[in-house]
């Protein structure tokens, strides 16, 4: 690195902060039918499928680079169950090797001040949802459509 770009790097660094260079992820993988658990996905990419018809049938999410106060809860809305318990930090949300689609999903962050996780649903014959956050649904219930993909984001709470 020449001289020039070390100085470019020392006041972009001095003008933003260091904290600001330094992103929190969140990581998370959907279980889906005929395919089994697909890669970790992060930071707002798309975990499942869409255009192949195919349901999610369980979630995992998973936080890197926050405190270790910080958690991240969610649960899902199984076909024939309703809503299952909250888990939390990259345990399954749903079920594997029944049969059973999610249809909604819910996600929340404890005790992480500055931040708000957003997500979103792929639904069938519907296409992706608006983006929610903090514990609102993504997806449907009581329609019998199932969730196809997610999308989970960090971002800054400029509130907190």
């Amino acid at each position: 690195m020449n001289i020039n770009a070390l100085k470019s790097c020392l006041l972009i660094v001095g003008l933003l902060g260091v904290s600001q260079l330094h992103a929190a992820d969140v990581s998370y993988k959907s279980h889906v039918a005929q395919k089994g658990w697909l890669d970790w996905v992060s930071n707002g990419a798309t975990s499942g499928t869409t255009g192949e018809s195919r349901r999610a049938e369980a979630i995992k999410v998973s936080l890197k680079d926050l405190p270790s106060s910080c958690s991240v809860n969610y649960q899902v809305y199984a076909a024939g169950v309703g809503w299952m318990s909250w888990v939390s930090n990259g345990a399954t949300a749903g079920t594997t090797g029944d049969g059973r689609q999610i249809e909604a999903f819910k996600v929340q962050l404890s005790k992480c001040p500055g931040w708000i996780i957003r997500y979103k649903a792929h639904v069938a014959n519907k296409g992706w949802l608006n983006w929610t956050s903090n514990g609102g649904v993504a997806g449907t219930t009581g329609e019998s459509r199932r969730l196809e993909a997610i999308k989970i984001k960090l971002i800054r709470d400029n509130d907190s």
